[in-house]
Order: structure tokens, then sequence, then C-alpha cells
């Protein structure tokens, strides 16, 4: 698989549960 594709992969997973912990947070 492409390197840059990874990586974009899993900066939007980081941003995903970034996310994810923030809306529990205002929960």
């Amino acid at each position: 698989m492409n390197t840059v594709v990874v990586e974009n992969l899993r900066t939007a997973k980081s941003e995903a549960v970034l996310a994810i912990a923030r809306n529990r947070d205002l929960a």
C-alpha cells in the first residue's frame, strides 16, 4: 500500500478518536 495513504488513514483515525473523546466529554 502507498505510504501516503497509510499516513492519511492513521491521521484520520486519530482525529476520529479525538472527536469521539470530545463528544464523550460534552455528553
